[in-house]
């Protein structure tokens, strides 16, 4: 499979980004999938991206590894970008550790989730699915109404950072989604403040450069005074203006 090319892989347990300094050539990995290890090893040449390879005889579905690394995309950076809008978490939780922890507020909870997006209270924002191979089928989307969690669905192509569409699987009232509207909104409040004190600065700065030259001849008159001032018969030196 030489179109395989892996992004994530763990080492001595902890997951890493095949580009993070940690990752050196020639270091043992594990791409872990359904609790299955699968030995591979980094490919950091100068001719292609970065990117972690299966080991002789190892066997990875390429789409399974691709939609993994989608998903742990969406973990490492903490965030979800849609109409202008950005969601972000505190903690993303993946696939069995995301339904463990929706069931502690739904027991009959049965799904599992792709990304599970939580905020600094451990609270729920929403849902993001990933779908490459196949979308959520309407059973799913039956499902997803009736726990009523906010779900969006990325659909993804080439590249696991940018998907090429945003589907709202579940964008209806409870309390997940009125916790993702408000942190959207904290969102937009702070660009639109960040926006507002641009503008102020430029303000400031276009008056500092109109009133320069003002300030600068009404400096050196004072300095001429001043210098006026100091002399003395004994030393009758005047500044020339």
């Amino acid at each position: 499979m030489s179109d395989l090319k892996i992004q994530y892989a763990y080492k001595d347990g902890k997951l890493y980004n095949v580009n993070d300094p940690e990752i050196k050539t020639g270091d043992k990995c594990y791409w872990v999938d359904g609790g299955k290890q699968y030995e591979v090893y980094p490919a950091k040449g100068e001719k292609q991206r970065a990117h972690f390879r299966c080991m002789p005889g190892v066997v990875i579905d390429a789409n399974r590894a691709f939609h993994k690394d989608c998903q742990y995309y969406l973990q490492e950076i903490k965030r979800f970008e849609f109409d202008d809008a950005i969601i972000e978490a505190s903690e993303v939780l993946l696939e069995h550790e995301a339904a463990h922890r929706i069931k502690q507020e739904i027991p009959n909870y049965s799904m599992i989730p792709d990304c599970l997006f939580l905020n600094a209270e451990g609270n729920i924002l929403c849902i993001i699915e990933v779908w490459y191979t196949h979308k959520k089928t309407e059973e799913d989307i039956n499902k997803i109404h009736k726990y009523k969690i906010i779900t969006f669905e990325a659909k993804y192509e080439n590249d696991f950072k940018k998907p090429t569409g945003i589907t709202k699987l579940f964008d209806g009232t409870g309390p997940s989604f009125d916790r993702a509207k408000v942190c959207i909104q904290e969102q937009l409040d702070r660009i639109g403040r960040l926006k507002s004190e641009i503008r102020e600065q430029d303000k400031r700065m276009q008056k500092a450069r109109e009133f320069q030259p003002e300030f600068q001849a009404m400096v050196k008159d004072e300095i001429y005074k001043w210098i006026n001032e100091q002399a003395t018969p004994q030393n009758p030196t005047r500044a020339q203006g």
